[in-house]
């Protein structure tokens, strides 16, 4: 494995001790060493939070019978995109997020959404242990869980036009899918998907790309009339530690957090599949309609797809994407 320099988590004492502050007069219970602070992007009304989150600390407190309890804060505590940080910096203990929004310190752990969904096979040809030690190594960070997910589509406020591209569209995006916007013609604009709805109502966005088990939730089909299909590319849900305190937790509490999220890989493919179909069959009652992409375009979009993951990657620490991806390659796990 290659290591470049570490990279410096700016800002992150400052605002670990900002927030330790904050929490200071808070009430400390009896069992204040086995509850785990939770530091999530999403809160309600994405369906992951009770779909997987809370499945999953519903299973740690249940497996520990009562020793483990998680205090959750969300993207209304840190941005999404601030949340690596301080979770590196030991303001919190567990991370439920995207690995793509940490993309300026590191692009090895966005090469796991151009990696094949499955689990399993990912532990067994050494995929899990690998992000897992650089994380540890490099930024003091456990990999608990990689979640595999559905993919992803495009809403729009207009209906595709003859050329079958998003020429010149403003398009929410994150750097995950900065490359196969601007493959078909768009101008990525990077926002967290809680800001969707807003930015769409007021115009700053033309449309944006996003998971296809969201929209209904969050009402997109208010500001965003048609999908733009069909699905492409894998996403990837991610639960994190602070490595110093999961170390400091007993062999009992750590096999637990182990286990549980192991469990949650397995689980996470069947959830997304559901939602998936849960959310499509509501936005097509709420009078949404489909603006398909053609063949042509569609034989491209997994490969621009992909490809521009491993551009954005290679940005942030890229000696170590290089090896990743290399490793990764050699496995046949890269979707190609």
């Amino acid at each position: 494995m290659s290591h470049s320099p570490r990279p410096r988590l700016a800002g992150a004492f400052t605002l670990a001790a900002s927030l330790m502050l904050a929490t200071a007069g808070m009430p400390i219970t009896a069992q204040a060493e086995t509850t785990l602070r939770l530091i999530a992007s999403w809160n309600a009304p994405n369906p992951f939070v009770p779909a997987i989150e809370q499945v999953f600390t519903k299973g740690l407190a249940d497996a520990s019978k009562g020793e483990i309890r998680v205090q959750r804060s969300g993207a209304e505590v840190v941005p999404v995109f601030e949340q690596f940080q301080p979770l590196a910096a030991g303001v919190f203990d567990l991370a439920y997020t995207h690995m793509s929004y940490h993309q300026a310190t590191t692009g090895v752990g966005m090469v796991l959404e151009a990696m094949k969904p499955e689990p399993e096979k990912r532990r067994e040809v050494g995929i899990t242990q690998w992000v897992d030690e650089f994380y540890h190594k490099r930024f003091g960070v456990r990999v608990i869980s990689i979640i595999p997910g559905s993919g992803y589509y495009f809403l729009l406020r207009e209906p595709l036009a003859a050329d079958n591209t998003l020429k010149g569209r403003k398009m929410r995006s994150n750097p995950l899918m900065d490359g196969i916007i601007r493959e078909l013609g768009g101008i990525p604009v990077t926002m967290g998907v809680q800001d969707i709805y807003s930015a769409a109502q007021k115009g700053v966005i033309d449309g944006g790309g996003m998971p296809t088990y969201i929209a209904a939730d969050y009402k997109y089909y208010e500001v965003l009339k048609y999908i733009a299909g069909p699905p492409f590319g894998d996403s990837n849900t991610v639960i994190l530690a602070n490595a110093k305190k999961f170390d400091a937790l007993s062999p009992a509490l750590q096999k637990i957090i182990l286990e549980e999220g192991r469990k949650m890989e397995r689980y996470g493919m069947g959830v997304s599949d559901r939602l998936q179909a849960q959310d499509t069959e509501t936005l097509m009652k709420q009078g949404m309609k489909v603006s398909n992409f053609d063949a042509p375009s569609r034989a491209k979009m997994q490969r621009a797809f992909t490809d521009g993951i491993y551009a954005n990657a290679m940005k942030s620490t890229g000696d170590d994407v290089k090896a990743f991806w290399e490793f990764a390659r050699a496995r046949n796990m890269i979707n190609e």
